[in-house]
């Protein structure tokens, strides 16, 4: 427990920087979507925890992670984000003539391995993800002059220091590329080494930009539901390799 409370003095010591996650924006409108977590409320994972096995997310804990942004120019154009039943959360981008929007959501769970020492671990991400990309234009044989859409759904492991350990693209749809609309399942299965006395984050990021011109619209949304998170903790020597990835379109 000393050594606990050790690391535990040295990391308060730390420059305000070293208690900020700051994770650039996965679109291209909008400000940049960034999470900021001081240290004292991410929960520690401590010996005791670890000794469990495994923790699960939101069967085990809350997630304690989830924040809605959207924003919007123009009089006829709409962004907006929300959490939605089913442990999940959505965006939408819509706009009918000149203007522009944008949402953005962040859902996952943040904690500190302060167990004294590095653990290996075994993460598996669960999730339904639906999104659409749809517009109309005066002329639809037009190619060239089309409103512009776009939208995303990510996940990242990083830690405190801004390493990424694992990125995941669960669903990326445009104006030029991806299905009208699209609905697909994820299952997946890795391996992430979590160093003693850092904290980590477990997020997905969703996002859906539109901007569109007069005599034009545009509607852009995604989804991501049941969503869950577990986390296994085993020895090194233990541990083996697994990864895994189901998808149905």
């Amino acid at each position: 427990m000393n050594a606990i409370r050790s690391l535990r003095l040295r990391r308060i010591r730390c420059v305000a920087p070293c208690l900020l996650l700051i994770i650039g924006s996965c679109g291209g409108g909008g400000p940049d979507v960034d999470i900021r977590i001081a240290e004292h409320d991410r929960p520690d994972l401590e010996p005791e925890m670890a000794a469990s096995g495994q923790r699960a997310v939101p069967k085990d804990a809350a997630f304690n992670i989830a924040k809605f942004t959207s924003g919007q120019e123009g009089e006829t154009a709409r962004g907006e984000s929300r959490a939605i039943e089913l442990n999940g959360a959505t965006c939408q981008a819509e706009v009918t003539g000149t203007g522009s929007a944008w949402g953005a959501f962040q859902l996952g769970y943040t904690f500190d391995n302060m167990s004294g020492r590095p653990l290996n671990a075994v993460v598996r991400l669960k999730l339904d993800v639906k999104g659409g990309a749809t517009y109309e234009t005066k002329d639809r044989n037009d190619l060239e002059n089309v409103p512009a859409g776009s939208g995303t759904v990510n996940f990242v492991l990083k830690d405190s220091l801004g390493v990424l350990v694992r990125q995941e693209a669960l669903y990326s749809a445009g104006m030029g590329t991806g299905a009208r609309s699209a609905s697909r399942r994820h299952d997946i299965v890795f391996e992430a080494r979590l160093e003693s006395g850092r904290g980590y984050y477990m997020m997905l990021l969703g996002r859906a930009d539109a901007s569109s011109s007069a005599g034009q619209s545009v509607k852009v949304d995604v989804a991501a539901t049941n969503v869950s998170m577990e986390i296994e903790w085993k020895a090194m020597e233990q541990t083996t390799q697994k990864s895994a990835i189901t998808d149905t379109d």
